[in-house]
């Protein structure tokens, strides 16, 4: 997890050096949190520009306190299938 969590870091500050505007997602909902997933989650939203999920993960506000610390407005939906339109929305499409 270590050596996955310092890539992911290396390519996060490649894509802000880049001007490569960073999406984040968590679709997995409440079953795909936990202590692992969570350190992902806490390294790459407050990177992203965009942050999608479905809203019951974060039924702890984590998600959403991450989201202010990037300064973005999270996008939650109810489930993973309502994410075509937000998706469309960010890249114009």
């Amino acid at each position: 997890a270590d050596k996955e969590l310092a890539r992911v870091g290396h390519l996060l500050a490649e894509a802000k050096a880049s001007g490569i505007p960073i999406l984040a997602m968590h679709v997995g909902g409440a079953a795909k949190r936990g202590e692992l997933s969570d350190r992902f989650i806490s390294q790459v939203v407050p990177a992203s520009n965009h942050f999608l999920a479905v809203k019951d993960g974060d039924q702890d506000g984590l998600l959403t306190r991450l989201a202010g610390t990037a300064k973005i407005q999270p996008l939650f939906v109810g489930r993973i299938s309502e994410l075509q339109q937000p998706l469309k929305a960010i890249f114009g499409k």
